[in-house]
């Protein structure tokens, strides 16, 4: 199994929220879990019956791990720079 915290910068840095993250060969769906935790939607493929199983229980388990306040600081961080430089060009 993939390390939670690999999918989590390609999701922020190519998505915003609300967008759908694909992820063809989703194994135990580690990057659904992710994208779930950050406010994505996620649309997800297993051929193996196994890891189908255990990546429906990673996704139910992300519905009930949402917590807005963390996607709040961690949103506030990423888009810090954002901000700052708005602020500058205006």
């Amino acid at each position: 199994i993939m390390s939670s915290m690999l999918p989590v910068v390609p999701i922020l840095m190519t998505t915003d929220e609300g967008d759908i993250v694909l992820d063809p060969f989703s194994g135990s769906n580690v990057v659904g879990r992710m994208a779930l935790l950050l406010n994505r939607r996620a649309l997800s493929a297993e051929l193996s019956n196994k890891y189908f199983k255990i990546g429906c229980e990673m996704l139910k388990q992300a519905d009930k791990d949402y917590d807005k306040d963390r996607l709040n600081f961690i949103n506030s961080v990423v888009h810090q720079d954002d901000d700052q430089n708005f602020q500058t060009a205006a």
